[in-house]
């Protein structure tokens, strides 16, 4: 599995670091909202949370709100143009994904006739639980689950492909530009590939 610590994009550096932290903000600024409807710096201090927590359209009508209220409202403008931005770049996760596969030597992709790559939001506790990562901590950006090559013996007949999962939420919080994006979505990649090849995480980036 590829991970990382949890990290802010540059555009917010205050802003949530984790799904916990995003859901603890969102719990404070919805109760703050309802004390106190018109605080468009609060509208704009969610939006940022929502964005962190991956609900980028979400985040974009919360921000939207308080701008319509308040024109000089650089903080919902730019919770604006950050969800705005996420979402352009959320629809080109799996097109980068495939990309990524199709750039690997053609004699290693003929190996991998059984194993199926798919794009996922985020990883279920389950998946953060296999790997030994903390969800307040960590974020996990592919996972493979399967029996890597090595182990099959001979007596291993058909079965339903082998799984490699990439997580495009994670990728899009923790990347701050697209050829960020695009350099961790083929690392990732090509580390999850390694494994259905049966190296082990300390043989590979």
């Amino acid at each position: 599995a590829r991970a990382m610590r949890a990290r802010v994009p540059a555009a917010r550096p205050d802003a949530p670091r984790s799904r916990g932290e995003c859901e603890q903000a969102l719990n404070v600024y919805g109760a703050c909202l309802r004390i106190y409807p018109p605080a468009n710096e609060l509208c704009g201090s969610r939006a940022w949370a929502q964005s962190q927590g991956g609900r980028q359209a979400e985040a974009y009508a919360q921000a939207k709100e308080g701008f319509d209220r308040d024109r000089h409202s650089s903080e919902c403008a730019n919770a604006a143009l950050w969800a705005a931005r996420q979402m352009k770049d959320r629809g080109k996760v799996a097109e980068l994904v495939e990309d990524a596969v199709a750039s690997l030597p053609r004699d290693l992709r003929e190996f991998m006739s059984n194993v199926a790559v798919v794009v996922e939001d985020e990883p279920s506790d389950e998946d953060l639980e296999e790997v030994d990562l903390d969800p307040e901590e960590d974020e996990l950006f592919g996972i493979y689950q399967g029996v890597s090559l090595p182990e099959r013996g001979l007596s291993f007949g058909p079965v339903l492909p082998d799984r490699i999962a990439i997580f495009r939420l994670p990728l899009l919080r923790c990347c701050n530009d697209r050829p960020e994006l695009i350099r961790e979505i083929q690392d990732t990649v090509v580390h999850e590939i390694g494994h259905y090849f049966g190296l082990g995480e300390d043989d590979l980036p």
